[in-house]
């Protein structure tokens, strides 16, 4: 790592690959109402890809996508959300489920009856995101006879069977390789991704990276 020789997977190319910039909401909630992708679709060796709510520009060179991917118009509608950093707390503890106790010992009446001093606080935290230096990334190469999924995951078997769902096939046939990852905090166990890049592949019938932002 040190030497710069190791490979994540943002570092693995195959022969005829394409880049995959992808249509996102501009914030948690908003609904895609209406697209043109026309301008896009005019772009030099562009592959403007809409399948099922993914809108995607693929291309083999990553910031010619970024370019067409920025001519889409698209309108949103807003989020319905009304949250911010003074109701948020309010609403996790209304939302959160019941305390699941996988193991219970002692008495807490007790405790309290024991103890000489009584202290009572809450805490509460900011909003925190999972942010590693390695975005959550993926290529796909997507064939009639086997899969293959490099992944920035720390679930490697859990996307294989995301990936084998979501184009429908059986799970012996999608092998995920797992290189270094750089950092994940848990937030790598997710890893829509390799769905991503696995479908994107699919359709355009070439090896696809996608790469979050």
């Amino acid at each position: 790592k040190v030497t710069g020789k190791a490979q994540y997977t943002g570092d693995v190319r195959l022969p005829g690959m394409l880049y995959a910039s992808i249509l996102r909401p501009p914030a948690h909630g908003a609904r895609l109402k209406s697209v043109d992708t026309s301008s896009a679709r005019q772009v030099e060796g562009a592959t403007v890809v809409e399948e099922g709510g993914l809108i995607a520009v693929l291309h083999e060179h990553p910031d010619t996508a970024a370019a067409a991917l920025e001519k889409i118009r698209a309108d949103f509608t807003p989020s319905p959300s009304d949250l911010n950093d003074r109701n948020i707390f309010e609403h996790l503890l209304k939302a959160a489920p019941e305390g699941n106790a996988v193991s219970r010992g002692g008495d807490l009446d007790t405790g309290r009856k024991d103890a000489s001093r009584h202290f009572e606080a809450t805490y509460l935290d900011s909003y925190v995101a999972h942010a590693p230096m390695e975005t959550h990334t993926a290529l796909a190469d997507v064939r009639k006879d086997r899969t293959t999924v490099w992944a920035s995951t720390q679930t490697p078997f859990g996307v294989r069977e995301q990936v084998a769902g979501a184009l429908g096939l059986p799970t012996d046939k999608v092998h995920v390789i797992a290189p270094f990852l750089g950092g994940g905090f848990g937030g790598k166990s997710a890893s829509d991704q390799a769905v991503e890049a696995a479908r994107l592949s699919k359709i355009a019938g070439r090896p696809a990276q996608g790469a979050w932002s």
